[in-house]
């Protein structure tokens, strides 16, 4: 309890805001990846910086994020948010690729 007080307050003040809101589960090393996606999303349609959000997900550990999307809901949670908000970060970067949708959904990344 008083680890994940002392990590807590280390990440409000000692971490970018935009890395400071990356929640983690009760044990301190997990993170909790459904809410990373949540979070993500709720960044990109803000406007704020994805970077730490991106580096997170790159950085992620095939066996925990498997283990922790271990329900369809979940599963459906994390993949939508992540589709959406990489959708939307390709369209900020270059808003003409949405000219028609055939073109922006055939076009390769």
């Amino acid at each position: 309890m008083f680890k994940q007080a002392l990590l807590s307050i280390w990440v409000a003040f000692a971490i970018p805001n935009s890395i400071a809101s990356i929640r983690y589960s009760s044990s301190l090393k997990a993170i909790n990846y459904v809410e990373i996606s949540e979070d993500f999303l709720k960044a990109v349609k803000a406007g704020h910086s994805t970077l730490a959000y991106i580096d997170t997900l790159k950085k992620a550990n095939e066996n925990e994020l498997a283990d922790e999307l271990n329900s369809d809901a979940k599963r459906i949670a994390f993949w939508l948010n992540i589709y959406n908000g990489f959708t939307q970060v390709i369209l900020q970067k270059d808003p003409d690729q949405y000219q028609t949708c055939n073109s922006f959904f055939q076009s390769k990344r």
